[in-house]
């Protein structure tokens, strides 16, 4: 530790000093002194067991309740536990194994955690319920909804131990199945996320390149409109049809020609509609259009023909 951490570390120590020095002139010498006795009380348990017992938990909700680790300097409960040197437990362990007290009650968790030592960590997945003791035997649940009981007697410690871990290993398992398929599932959304807004951006880019080119535009107008044209013919009576029929496959076929003459990449060409066809067969109207077409301006126009053929 260089020169400036060591001077920083006495300052905080100095300050932290200091500050309870000033909480604890709050309170009485004797306020103080019960606190002490009482933590004291609580740790002299704890000596005289392998583990935390039942007790010592219970023992430290009530210090908690009462508010006396004011006493001691602390603004809260949690500062009392993860500061306080001789504090049994750190805040995540006090609240951990409350957690657990609270689940299987006073007398199975002093079995658990006492007599058997067996883990915390495994003990969590024990639900409330699974075990439970009726002074000669111990009663264990494995599922939560099973009526399947399994009675061992209370002193056979290794069987207990051994029934448990089998339990807690097999939720653990499931624990680790349940995780993986969550996280399967999450990808599997960002994934069809993804995907999604793939589309919508491919979409987004068709749409600007349509609303853009009023030829794409006019394109789709026409097949509204020729569907429109179309269902409304279907509609139309007899006597409607024979009247509109001429004139309407006139107008189109002239759009039609129209059309076809702003498609021709060479401007230059002559259009076909300038050498009308005419004969009763193919061949005739073919001999006819050599006739009148300007053959000069006629090399690209063979579709133009086979069209109007």
């Amino acid at each position: 530790m260089n020169f400036l951490e060591k001077k920083l570390r006495e300052l905080e120590e100095g300050y932290h000093e200091e500050a309870i020095a000033k909480r604890m002139e709050d309170f009485t010498a004797q306020e103080r002194e019960d606190a002490l006795i009482f933590v004291g009380g609580v740790i002299a348990i704890d000596r005289l067991k392998t583990a935390i017992s039942a007790e010592c938990i219970r023992g430290l909700c009530e210090f908690q309740e009462s508010g006396r680790y004011k006493a001691l300097g602390f603004k809260c409960f949690a500062d009392f536990l993860n500061h306080y040197k001789f504090a049994l437990m750190t805040k995540t362990e006090f609240y951990e194994r409350k957690k657990v007290l609270d689940a299987h009650g006073d007398p199975t968790y002093d079995f658990l955690t006492v007599q058997l030592a067996f883990p915390l960590s495994r003990q969590k997945y024990l639900g409330q319920g699974n075990i439970r003791t009726d002074g000669e035997n111990v009663i264990i649940t494995p599922e939560d909804d099973d009526t399947d009981e399994i009675i061992i007697p209370s002193s056979n410690h290794t069987l207990i131990v051994e029934t448990l871990y089998r339990i807690t290993d097999a939720k653990m398992r499931l624990r680790d199945e349940n995780r993986r398929l969550t996280a399967t599932v999450e990808k599997q959304k960002q994934t069809i996320a993804n995907v999604h807004e793939d589309l919508d951006r491919s979409r987004s880019a068709n749409f600007a390149e349509i609303s853009s080119n009023p030829h794409i535009l006019a394109r789709i107008e026409l097949g509204i409109a020729f569907r429109r044209l179309t269902e409304s013919a279907d509609n139309l009576s007899s006597l409607d049809k024979d009247q509109f029929r001429d004139s309407v496959l006139e107008d189109v076929a002239g759009w039609l020609a129209s059309l076809r003459a702003s498609y021709r990449i060479d401007r230059a060409k002559k259009p076909v509609d300038d050498a009308p066809l005419t004969g009763n067969s193919v061949g005739e109207a073919y001999e006819a259009y050599i006739e009148n077409a300007d053959l000069d301006a006629v090399e690209d126009n063979d579709g133009e023909l086979a069209a109007k053929l």
